[in-house]
């Protein structure tokens, strides 16, 4: 009976913040921790680049109590980095440049190279292949690309938060929807797309829905992992 009444008060205790100035910390043996405050479950995952340590910050959840053995977990809004902010800038100059279109992709990912493909809307064939690397670069499209309708599909060429057993939670790849696709004008000499959701956690960010976590006494378990409790800390 001890032991339901413990568990009862630490789910609890869980869901609902346990006073405003306390955060309860559970630690990973692979070194990541689980931090949770005022019903809010935040996951971070030791930097695994050279940029002198750190974390990142993988997902941030709320958290509801199920019962005295499982919360419910869910991306926040807030936190969800979904990609549908798209700005597509079309220019063109006098004289006009028929033989060619210049292309800009504009992402504030630096983790290292991007592949892109242009696809068809209609046939989903793709018709360029460019390596991004960084803003600055014009890539020179064919002409045939003017007057269709074109989408994005945009690979890292690494995943950075692999588990241990070659499991992945976070987005294989970007993919424009039928609301995000563009056409590029006839008298069109230069586009910029714009893409700014693909930050450097973009592709590694969890995106959680009605996931359920275990609690004990002592841990929680989430995804095949285990994550010790250490001291309340301020």
């Amino acid at each position: 009976m001890k032991r339901i009444l413990n568990l009862i008060l630490l789910v609890f205790t869980l869901a609902h913040g346990y006073g405003q100035e306390n955060v309860h910390r559970y630690i990973g043996a692979d070194g990541s921790v689980i931090k949770i405050k005022n019903g809010v479950f935040v996951y971070l995952t030791p930097v695994t680049r050279g940029e002198g340590g750190g974390y990142d910050t993988l997902a941030v959840c709320s958290l509801r109590r199920v019962n005295e053995h499982f919360v419910e977990l869910n991306s926040r809004a807030d936190s969800r980095l979904s990609g549908n902010k798209i700005s597509v800038v079309q220019s063109s100059t006098a004289s006009g440049n028929r033989e060619s279109v210049g292309f800009r992709l504009k992402v504030p990912y630096k983790r290292g190279a991007l592949s892109v493909e242009l696809f068809e809307e209609e046939s989903l064939i793709p018709i360029y292949r460019l390596t991004y690397a960084n803003a600055d670069t014009v890539f020179t499209l064919p002409p045939e690309v003017r007057n269709k309708k074109l989408g994005l599909f945009i690979v890292p060429e690494k995943y950075f938060h692999v588990e241990q057993d070659g499991r992945f939670f976070g987005r294989l790849f970007y993919v424009s929807d039928c609301l995000r696709e563009f056409v590029i004008e006839n008298e069109t000499d230069e586009v910029t797309v714009e893409i700014p959701d693909i930050n450097d956690l973009f592709f590694d960010t969890y995106q959680v829905e009605n996931e359920y976590a275990q609690v004990t006494d002592d841990a929680i378990m989430w995804k095949g992992k285990t994550w010790k409790r250490a001291s309340l800390i301020p």
